[in-house]
């Protein structure tokens, strides 16, 4: 069992918001923020300048966004001071590293030079493989470099049997599982080349396709590691288009009838030019069926037409050490359903680009869906906006948001709107955690770069940042 990183409660960090806005009051008169010449360096605490805005309305609406190019305006800059590693709170993930006792390697009639297509051919062939255990776990091993033309999704555990449900992708392919695999790609490229969708207007092109088209997909398959290739799309240009939305690169996702579906290591993996998501990942988190302790690390993923990330469900979530860039819209979303979610969440030390519609976003049912304890730290953008809207529809609060160390070091400068009010915004969350950050804003909106909406926080420390031009901003010039 491998450990990394260290799991622990957040405990308060023992600012008190209301006492704040008290203090605040007596030392800028009346105000609930500071004077926009007001200055601290990283360390002092938030009632040093204060950087905390209360305001209940104009707040950003749900699921809604703009695009980078109206968020961004030619911009000012700021002096962006260097800052130490930050501690990570919830990075602990237990990965089970496996040790193979059988290899099978795929076999030679399954073209790997990229000339035929041999999706069917490689399903057919994984099914037919005897069963790993937790004793006996196997190796799949790729031709060294190939390239492996899957225009339809391959599958790591088939239930068997359609069910009756329209589009299955594989409805003659018996049922198999995969887990207690390492998928050795080997240096091969799984490469999708369709660019036929599930219908057209009314016009049904690919009944296969009703549910999308993934490159690859876990299917619930427990104890995997996916190592040392590429998965590549059909999407070069990475454009949005809905119709192919739900082709991902990569879907993780839990057994919805397992209790937990455990024990996934992504590393030294390339992801580019798909339509939809680099990866994806869902549980029904708030059914009780867990995706646990999932560990994506040291991945370069470029070009993707939808999302770049996508988190509906997972607990004991571990990102770190991947470059992401060339994102269309988020590059971290979360829209998860009434059923899904997440708890302990840490995502650190990821290089690149923001999407064209900001850094990260949770909004969908968070009603009654899973969302706690959430860490962004130590990431760095070098294009885009550094903007954090993490939402709350439900009546009570939700615990632990850190957003710590993160920095824009390229020229892109927030701009105000309606729809994001400010840099960070959070809807009823509790035991924050912002400093030593780095974004600078417009100088002619001046907007507050933090912002608390919703039941206000009694435990919040906002800190060290580097918001230029913001009346917030903490950082010494």
């Amino acid at each position: 069992m491998t450990k990394t990183g260290k799991r622990r409660g957040f405990g308060s960090l023992g600012v008190v918001v209301g006492a704040v806005a008290i203090a605040l009051g007596a030392a800028c008169g009346g105000s609930e923020v500071a004077p926009p010449d007001a200055k601290c360096t990283p360390g002092q605490s938030l009632a040093c300048v204060g950087g905390v805005s209360l305001a209940g309305s104009g707040g950003r609406e749900a699921g809604q966004a703009t695009s980078g190019s109206s968020d961004t305006v030619a911009g000012t800059g700021g002096t962006v001071l260097p800052g130490p590693e930050h501690e990570l709170l919830w990075g602990e993930v237990d990965v089970n590293p496996l040790q193979p006792s059988v290899v099978h390697d795929v076999p030679l009639s399954i073209d790997s030079t990229g000339a035929t297509e041999v999706s069917a051919a490689l399903m057919a062939w994984l099914a037919a493989l005897p069963a790993a255990s937790a004793l006996a776990p196997a190796m799949i091993r790729f031709a060294k470099g190939g390239t492996y033309w899957v225009d339809y999704t391959i599958l790591l555990r088939n239930d068997g049997g359609t069910g009756g449900i329209e589009g299955a992708m594989w409805p003659d392919v018996p049922a198999f599982d995969r887990s207690y695999t390492r998928l050795e790609l080997n240096g091969a490229t799984l490469e999708q080349r369709t660019k036929v969708p599930y219908k057209k207007g009314t016009t049904v092109l690919d009944p296969r396709k009703r549910w999308g088209d993934p490159i690859l997909v876990t299917g619930g398959a427990h104890d995997v590691e996916l190592a040392n290739g590429t998965l590549r799309g059909p999407n070069p240009s990475a454009n949005y288009q809905p119709a192919f939305e739900e082709w991902t690169g990569l879907r993780l996702n839990a057994d919805p009838l397992e209790a937990s579906t455990e024990n996934l290591w992504i590393h030294h993996l390339s992801i580019e030019s798909v339509f939809g998501d680099f990866i994806y990942l869902s549980s029904k988190t708030a059914a009780g069926s867990e995706l646990k302790d999932v560990l994506i690390e040291d991945c370069t993923m470029k070009g993707a037409g939808r999302q770049g990330l996508v988190l509906h469900g997972g607990t004991h979530l571990v990102i770190r050490r991947n470059e992401l860039r060339n994102v269309e819209r988020l590059l971290i979303d979360c829209e998860p359903t009434a059923t899904q979610g997440w708890h302990y969440v840490s995502i650190s030390k990821n290089t690149g680009s923001a999407g064209d519609l900001g850094f990260f976003q949770l909004s969908g049912n968070t009603n009654t869906s899973a969302a706690d304890h959430l860490e962004l730290v130590d990431n760095t953008i070098d294009h885009g906006l550094l903007t954090v809207d993490l939402g709350n529809t439900s009546p009570g609060t939700r615990a632990g948001f850190r957003f710590v160390g993160n920095r824009n070091v390229g020229p892109g400068v927030f701009k105000k709107t309606s729809i994001w009010p400010a840099v960070v915004r959070t809807v009823s969350w509790d035991e924050l955690d912002i400093r030593d950050n780095v974004q600078a804003v417009d100088p002619v909106t001046m907007p507050m770069a933090v912002r608390f909406d919703g039941v206000a926080p009694v435990s919040a420390l906002v800190t060290g940042n580097c918001w230029a031009n913001a009346p917030d901003d903490q950082c010494m010039k």
